[in-house]
C-alpha cells in the first residue's frame, strides 16, 4: 500500500542519499571512470531523484539534508 504517509517517508529516505550520491559520482568522475556503469545508474537515480523532489518542500521539513559534516 502507498499511502501519502509512507510515500513521505520513501521520499526523505532517498533524499537523505543524494548528496552521497553526488560525491560519489563527483570521484568516480576525478578518477577517470565517468562512463563506468557505476557512474552511469548514479547518473540516471540522480535525474530521476531530481526531477521528482521538491527542493522547497525538503528544506522546509528537513533544513539539514545535503549538508556535510567536515
Amino acid at each position: 500500500m502507498n499511502t501519502p504517509k509512507l510515500r513521505h517517508q520513501n521520499n526523505l529516505s532517498v533524499t537523505l542519499y543524494l548528496p552521497i550520491f553526488r560525491e560519489r559520482l563527483k570521484k568516480l568522475k576525478a578518477r577517470g571512470k565517468s562512463n563506468s556503469d557505476e557512474a552511469v545508474q548514479l547518473r540516471r537515480s540522480l535525474e530521476i531523484a531530481d526531477r521528482c523532489t521538491n527542493d522547497r518542500e525538503i528544506e522546509q521539513e528537513r533544513p539539514f539534508v545535503g549538508l556535510v559534516a567536515d
